[in-house]
């Protein structure tokens, strides 16, 4: 059985290090360019956050309908934003980053990454586990793979897989033949990493408010992310559709599903549609989370996170009843995915 995790940005943050949008902006605009369009680029930014805590989608947006104040005589000013931007995204995730130690990882905190893996779906309500349960016990005769496609292009992730994944996160016997959980080491950077091609921008054409710059080879490039990832010659999309194809269960975690990922939000729904075997489950951050006590608070944010989620493919009421009782939204969870990072001391001179 195949279970793939699609994780964002919200993994790094729930890990204690905060490469937000919101710390972004303020450490971005506190630094100042001796550019006039950059400086007013930054001006705008500050404007759009009006004091709301958005998301990395809303400035991937925010540069989409930010081109209409471009020409394309002055399409190069609108690049040479986004490149400090880029840049700039690198430079304050590197930074965050280097203030924790992921080298040496508390063995406590290792234990507790993998028990979250292990028991993923123990965290849904408990007539959905029975349902998962139903589903692994007629499918012991085959091994379980964890496969991880990150939106993030820090490695945090990739640290934590690579500390536990020498032996198996699980066992058991088959016809005493032992059968594993194990975690596939090859992890799918879905727009670049750090040091490799970090991509921001829109999911398409459409996101894109000066629609006479997509005339421009190098803005669409660097603007349109699948089209991005296809002229560097890339094939992580590819790997992606692959790896969503052939699971079973698809696991979402630390990402808003924002329209600048629109693609993979409509791909999940298709993958739901297309086989009524298949599970996913939402792993979603609330401000405000339901208490425990109102049914009425607790089954509106369900909703509201199914109706986001299919809203990016077309269904038919019978094809959203169908497919909304398997999607399994889990609220703030605390189980799944969880590390406490240490910081690292400072140093004194």
């Amino acid at each position: 059985m195949n279970i793939t995790f699609l994780v964002g940005n919200g993994f790094d943050i729930a890990c204690g290090i905060d490469t937000s949008y919101g710390a972004f902006y303020e450490w971005y605009c506190d630094k100042p360019s001796n550019k006039k369009h950059i400086e007013e680029f930054k001006k705008n930014i500050k404007e759009d956050i009006n004091g709301e805590g958005k998301n990395w989608v809303d400035f991937e947006l925010g540069l989409g309908k930010y081109t209409k104040h471009f020409t394309v005589d002055t399409v190069d000013d609108f690049l040479d934003c986004y490149d400090d931007a880029q840049s700039s995204i690198i430079k304050f995730v590197e930074e965050k980053k280097s203030l924790y130690d992921l080298e040496n990882l508390p063995n406590e905190e290792l234990i507790k990454f993998k028990k979250g893996l292990t028991n993923f779906h123990t965290s849904v309500y408990p007539q959905e586990q029975k349902r998962f349960n139903e589903l692994f016990n007629k499918d012991t005769s085959n091994n379980r793979i964890l496969s991880f496609l990150s939106f993030n292009y820090s490695d945090t992730l990739d640290k934590l897989l690579e500390a536990i994944s020498g032996t198996p996160l699980k066992e058991w016997d088959y016809n005493n033949i032992k059968r594993k959980m194990y975690i596939n080491p090859k992890i799918i950077h879905m727009h670049g990493t750090l040091s490799q091609f970090p991509i921001i921008g829109v999911n398409d054409a459409s996101q894109i408010a000066n629609q006479e710059l997509l005339k421009v080879p190098d803005f669409a490039n660097a603007m349109l992310k699948p089209q991005c990832v296809s002229a560097i010659g890339r094939l992580w999309h590819e790997e992606a559709e692959e790896e969503i194809s052939k699971s079973t269960i698809i696991c979402v975690f630390g990402m808003s599903l924002g329209e600048s990922d629109a693609k993979w939000w409509g791909r999940l729904v298709k993958w739901l549609k297309d086989n009524s075997n298949r599970h996913l489950i939402v792993y979603w951050y609330s401000k405000n989370p339901p208490d425990g006590i109102s049914t009425r608070r607790e089954l509106s944010e369900q909703r509201q996170v199914k109706e986001k989620l299919c809203g990016y493919h077309k269904l038919n009421e019978d094809e959203f009843d169908n497919i909304k009782s398997r999607i399994h939204v889990v609220v703030n969870t605390k189980d799944v995915l969880n590390v406490n990072l240490s910081r690292k001391e400072a140093v004194t001179v």
